[in-house]
């Protein structure tokens, strides 16, 4: 039972003429769907994603995620007979490998190449020792595919030449560039310090639209963007950035899919 006292479901029936209800395809008028809770609820719904959807900016929060686009672009990109090859950068422990490959369908081939620091290269490939579709890189000039998909999930933003590494990852020839998590959106590009425990790290934050411009220039096409709903301090929502000037502060980041022209 809910803490409200109710159950939401209740009953195990063979089939649905057994089930006791007036559902909203049998029930007619009588029809959870069609009474005012419902309606007023979706009349609500609706209103609050117009609203969403007219909310200004680069990218309206109606397209707000809170996964990474990587394993539904992993699934609907044809690579022939051969195996789905993914280069990861900055991927940490393969963050995204698990969910890459559970999402594939049974028996298709993957490989899956992450490319890290040494240290958590080694670390890898001792946590992994057993998966034969994983490969741990600590040098991106010897990953040896050419990629299906490139992803960055939350790594381009350490990378002070960051124009120069876009160029190199698009030499792997991707059908599909994959950015995620990337602190971009309609605030002016600055540098910043981020604090982690007793470290500070150098960081970007990025106009949107100048990101957009450099991969244009690239010879990428974006096919889909979205703002991305991380978790901070042990709770979800935007960049934490009140010791910022308003005009500095993010809100959610962007996850970028692109096209790459010189693919095929």
């Amino acid at each position: 039972m809910t803490a409200l006292g109710f159950n939401i479901w209740e009953g195990i029936f063979p089939d649905f003429a057994a089930a006791p209800a007036a559902d909203a395809v049998l029930g007619g008028g009588e029809g959870a769907f069609e009474g005012e809770e419902w309606l007023g609820k979706m009349a609500a719904r609706g209103e609050a994603s117009l609203a969403a959807l007219r909310s200004g900016g680069s990218i309206p929060t109606a397209a707000l995620s809170r996964e990474y686009p990587l394993a539904v672009v992993a699934g609907l990109t044809p690579v022939g007979d051969g195996p789905l090859r993914i280069v990861d950068f900055g991927g940490g422990l393969a963050n995204s490998y698990a969910g890459v490959r559970a999402a594939l369908v049974t028996g298709r081939a993957l490989e899956f190449h992450c490319v890290e620091n040494t240290s958590v290269c080694e670390l890898g490939r001792r946590v992994f020792a057993d998966v034969a579709d994983l490969f741990f890189h600590d040098d991106l000039d010897e990953v040896p595919v050419r990629a299906d998909i490139v992803h960055a999930g939350s790594a381009l933003q350490y990378i002070e030449d960051w124009r120069g590494m876009l160029a190199r990852l698009l030499r792997f020839g991707p059908r599909y560039l994959v950015l995620s998590d990337l602190p971009a959106g309609d605030i002016p590009t600055f540098a910043s310090v981020q604090v982690y425990y007793q470290r500070r790290m150098r960081h970007w934050f990025w106009n949107l639209g100048e990101v957009l411009d450099v991969l244009k220039g690239l010879g990428c096409e974006v096919v889909f963007r979205s703002r991305y709903e991380g978790v901070y301090l042990g709770k979800p929502g935007p960049y934490p950035m009140d010791n910022f000037p308003p005009e500095c502060r993010l809100g959610f980041s962007s996850n970028i899919v692109a096209t790459y022209a010189s693919s095929s």
